[in-house]
């Protein structure tokens, strides 16, 4: 069990830096000030953590008691006019799209993991994982003035976490593969899904 604490704490790390990436290049040519930035990158790398911390009840918040990620959306802030215009925009929207991918996985089977492991339901754990995973990118849009990807865009997202959710719950309580593998195999598969989704036609949800 302390194991897989330290994992799902390197699961939050990871989280964390992809959508705080994430947050970086969805205000690139926005004609966003530095401040605006920084709300942008803040809040994608946080917001899902905190909204967690609160569910659960855990104190302090994460952010609260790791600075070190405070000061790394600090200085993806500063480093944002070099980063920006060193990445052509073709690759801006691929790098926004992976760092997205990897947020949602790493923070909704961490958050799940966490959840569980604090003896919660099955569905509970499962609905923490997913509304961590999609909440700093539903800020990160409103933010920056899009209507959120969560609502919008027909490639499956919340649906891609709360399926990996599941896969790793039903992995860890069947005792098929350690709760650790299980983490880390869960993360690969709702990233892969994630991205296979804008390639592959019948993927696509449409209402």
């Amino acid at each position: 069990m302390q194991s897989l604490t330290i994992i799902a704490e390197v699961a939050d790390g990871i989280g964390m830096f992809g959508f705080a990436v994430a947050g970086l290049f969805a205000s690139a040519g926005r004609r966003i000030d530095p401040v605006g930035v920084f709300v942008s990158v803040f809040t994608t790398a946080f917001g899902g953590g905190i909204i967690r911390d609160i569910l659960l009840d855990l104190r302090p918040f994460y952010w609260l008691s790791h600075p070190q990620w405070i000061w790394m959306t600090l200085g993806l802030t500063i480093l944002a006019p070099v980063i920006v215009r060193r990445v052509q925009r073709f690759w801006q929207r691929r790098i926004l799209l992976w760092a997205d991918a990897v947020g949602l996985a790493f923070f909704a089977v961490g958050s799940c993991a966490t959840s569980d492991r604090l003896g919660n339901p099955l569905i509970v754990s499962v609905l923490i994982g997913v509304v961590t995973g999609v909440f700093g990118g539903m800020l990160r849009d409103v933010f920056c003035a899009k209507l959120p990807s969560v609502l919008s865009n027909e490639e499956p997202y919340a649906s891609v976490a709360f399926a990996g959710c599941w896969v790793y719950l039903g992995l860890v309580h069947a005792e098929l593969v350690p709760a650790d593998i299980a983490l880390w195999g869960c993360c690969a598969l709702i990233m892969i899904v994630r991205m296979a989704s804008f390639r592959i036609p019948w993927m696509k949800v449409r209402y």
